[in-house]
């Protein structure tokens, strides 16, 4: 079982060997979850050191930018 969270929202997953798929919460937040492990397993499964995070201000809140390899690999931005 994986536990999900962000800011106000929640899910859970339920998964394993003769175990049916299962994900309870916040669909779309699972959906991020599996698609970035599938990224992972398509880019032959990368270590840590090879991400990077930067954060800049955006106003009063601030913008996330994952990357890897180097900083001008942008992965995803909210």
């Amino acid at each position: 079982m994986v536990w999900l969270e962000r800011p106000g929202k929640f899910a859970s997953l339920g998964f394993g060997r003769n175990v049916p798929t299962t994900v309870a919460g916040d669909g779309r937040l699972a959906e991020d979850f599996v698609r970035a492990v599938r990224w992972w397993h398509d880019h032959d499964r990368p270590q840590a050191e090879g991400f990077g995070l930067r954060i800049t201000p955006d106003g009063e809140l601030a913008r996330q930018e994952v990357w890897f390899g180097s900083p001008g690999h942008s992965m995803a931005s909210r």
